[in-house]
């Protein structure tokens, strides 16, 4: 059945393109600046296998025309720049169909125009009735938009051959030029569970699926966090490392905007020892970051130097006797910018720090601090069993009475946003909390009321406020303090956190987990250890380090042939070393297969982090 309308096709093209346009949004990429069909480019590329025969570098074939590689090569030019030496499998899987019919000069030769079969969609041209072949769309369609030369092209790493190199190869058999693109980027492939996503493996996922389980910033986290040109794993592991890093950003964030609430710029700034050193601490992290970047867009690297920074900036206001404001904003205002670039802070906050939907608006944050207040204070009275006169004055000082003018349980109009911004449900909060202690104080006797109320300042701390999207944090001496989170990771953590409290004997957790986090300590340095073995390549083995000056002559493997004096390597010496070069080019394959140095920071920051709470874990 030969299928003439075209609409048919397009209508069928037309669904996956809205997906796919769907999904970038959905996943927060920024639309493209051009949308090219090649329905719509049909006679610019008929034009422009045209002029690559004009140029000598075409030639027609029983309705089809192919790009002749031969006389393309002995014009001076290079073919396969990408793939120097590409299989024959790698030809034959690559072209597939498209060389199937009609006669061909060579087989490198790739097809331009593919004479249509019966039921095909085609279009006429001055070969007869006809389709694109399969690279000469992207050369077309960039050259309309882009001229006679581009700077840098992107693709998969398993486009590098054919496609990109025929590419290549046609667009500069096209407009006479040796170089057609300046720079590639070819990013590594995505592997589900360790195997290579495919329908047959049953590993297939879908960008929809995976964004009902997790969320864009986590999905972005988690590619950031890999070398973009290495292979990326997504499995329950890696997904999990980017849930950890977005709950450590959002609470750095608002670690952060509560020391600047508290704190402020009033005070004594002079800079003491600490405050210079987390100072240092910031300029070598902004230098980490440059290096990483410049070192091949390498934003896994910057990440860990950007969390490195996030954690000396909490150790620095766990332990400074006067945390600086300022010093704190510029830090984290540099890793805001930083997270933006890397599109995980979507839209920066209006102070410049963080997540703006972690900011409240003005006055649900100065009712925020009057709650958290009240609820310190009356919960410093219970603690200390204060007469119930004192506890109706320090309600009576928030003026307590005036029911009604808050709501708690108010539908929310603004959907997607925490309740926390909505400055009447935080009134309603503050009522019905001070109600409550109220209501305690007149039903219980003095010694109950007591307990009563520190049970209800337990209450909104974790549960009432972190359903509005709330984390209230106490700490000892210290004013407790308030930052805006997800309500639903909020409410999940807590219970996780009480299961894990009744459920546990808490001297035997305590030491299972330092026993965890050191064998944790011990597989990362011996992992650590692994891939810094593999740093030497097995052609170099033999050339550097102790056997350099040792021998005169290598193999093409790098084997020695010959010692310093030229003469032979006897046959017991080569067959060890062959044994020391196969061990070494598995421990090199190794490390370039998991990340390379990238691995090593990683592996780094694994064990650092771990010694971090096991240091914290042997004080308690």
């Amino acid at each position: 059945m030969c299928i003439r309308d075209r609409s048919i096709f397009r209508a069928h093209a037309a669904k996956y393109e809205t997906e796919f346009m769907e999904d970038l949004e959905s996943l927060g990429i920024k639309p493209p600046d051009v949308l090219t069909r090649v329905t719509e480019y049909v006679e610019t590329v008929e034009a422009f296998i045209q002029q690559i025969c004009d140029n000598g570098f075409g030639y027609e074939s029983e309705g089809s025309v192919y790009f002749d590689t031969a006389a393309f090569m002995r014009s001076g030019h290079d073919y396969c720049k990408l793939v120097p030496q590409p299989s024959a499998e790698a030809l034959a899987e690559g072209e597939g169909a498209l060389v199937a019919e009609g006669k061909r000069k060579s087989d490198r030769d790739f097809a331009l125009w593919k004479n249509s079969k019966p039921g095909e969609p085609y279009w006429e041209s001055r070969w007869g009735r006809g389709r694109p072949g399969w690279h000469i769309e992207c050369s077309a369609m960039a050259g309309d938009i882009l001229g006679a030369n581009m700077d840098i092209h992107t693709g998969g790493s398993d486009l590098k051959f054919p496609h990109h190199d025929n590419e290549l190869a046609q667009s500069e058999a096209c407009y006479g030029c040796s170089q057609w693109v300046n720079y590639f980027l070819h990013a590594g492939r995505l592997n589900i569970d360790g195997l290579k996503m495919s329908k047959s493996l049953k590993n297939f996922t879908t960008i929809r699926s995976t964004l009902n389980v997790f969320s864009a910033r986590q999905l972005r986290i988690m590619f950031v966090s890999q070398k973009w040109n290495s292979t990326m794993m997504y499995d329950e592991e890696t997904m999990e490392v980017a849930r950890g890093r977005e709950r450590k950003l959002r609470s750095y964030f608002g670690n952060i905007r509560a020391a600047i609430r508290e704190q402020g710029y009033k005070g004594y700034q002079r800079w003491d020892d600490t405050d210079k050193v987390l100072a240092g601490v910031v300029a070598e992290v902004r230098e980490k970051v440059h290096a990483a970047l410049l070192d091949n867009l390498d934003c896994s690297k910057a990440l860990l130097a950007l969390l490195e920074l996030v954690n000396e900036c909490n150790k620095y206001m766990d332990s400074a006797k006067m945390p600086k404001a300022l010093l704190l904003r510029k830090a984290a205002e540099y890793v805001t910018r930083i997270l933006t670039i890397f599109g995980i802070v979507e839209s920066p906050a209006p102070d410049g720090v963080g997540f703006a939907e972690d900011v409240p608006v003005p006055e649900a944050a100065a009712l925020l601090d009057q709650l958290c207040a009240i609820r310190s204070q009356v919960r410093e009275l219970a603690r200390t069993k204060q007469e119930p006169s004192s506890f109706r004055q320090a309600l009576e000082a928030v003026g307590h009475g005036a029911a009604g003018e808050g709501n708690s349980t108010m539908p929310l109009d603004q959907p997607g946003q925490a309740a926390v911004h909505f400055p009447r449900v935080i009134r309603g909060l503050t009522e019905e909390f001070c109600a409550e202690v109220s209501k305690s104080l007149s039903d219980e006797g003095d010694g109950a009321a007591h307990g009563a109320i520190l049970g209800l300042c337990d209450n909104l701390r974790d549960k009432t406020l972190p359903q509005a999207g709330v984390s209230l944090e106490d700490r000892g001496d210290r004013a407790s303090i308030w930052r805006l989170d997800d309500a639903a990771t909020l409410v999940s953590e807590i219970a996780k956190a009480k299961a894990q409290k009744s459920n546990k004997d808490s001297g035997a957790q305590v030491e299972k987990e330092i026993k965890r986090l050191k064998q944790n300590i011990a597989k990362h340095k011996k992992d650590v250890e692994k891939l810094e073995a593999g740093k030497v390549a097995p052609t170099e083995l033999y050339k550097i380090g102790e056997h350099a000056g040792n021998y005169s002559a290598w193999d093409a493997k790098g084997i020695p042939t010959a010692d310093k004096e030229a003469a032979p390597i006897n046959k017991g010496q080569l067959k060890k070393m062959q044994k020391n070069w196969s061990v070494q080019k598995k421990l090199f394959d190794d490390r370039q297969a998991k990340g390379g140095d990238a691995a090593v920071a990683e592996l780094t920051h694994k064990i650092s982090e771990a010694e971090a709470a096991l240091e914290k874990l042997k004080t308690q």
